[in-house]
């Protein structure tokens, strides 16, 4: 059989498994680091869903499977550094918030002077 190989009696063709793609267990390993991690699971989900989106991008455009690990850690690096930007903008925006409804502005320094 040349790429697929044929599943039962119902004549359905099942594509044949690539060797430099990521496997199920490899995905295993991943949901359990990561149910395991505590407070750090949702930093360690951004990271494996940019890196698999990434992992998936190279893939697609043919990339070995050195490349599309090299992609993939890039991703993951990347997907962290913005989830921790949007959060350190959302915290100063709610600061801002606060501030606003204390009747105070952000950012203004007291006069330690008293004047």
């Amino acid at each position: 059989m040349s790429d697929a190989r044929a599943a039962g009696t119902l004549g359905l063709a099942v594509p044949a498994l690539e060797e430099d793609g990521m496997s199920g267990w490899l995905m295993v390993i991943v949901g359990v680091v990561v149910a395991l991690a505590g407070i750090w699971s949702i930093r360690l989900t951004i990271v494996a869903a940019a890196a698999g989106a990434s992992w998936l991008v190279a893939n697609a455009f043919g990339a070995s499977f050195a490349t599309g690990l090299l992609v993939a850690v890039a991703g993951g690096v990347l997907g962290l550094l913005l989830a921790l930007l949007t959060a350190t903008i959302e915290q100063d925006e709610q600061a801002c918030a606060h501030d606003r409804t204390d009747g105070r502005a952000h950012h203004e320094e007291e006069d330690p002077g008293g004047e």
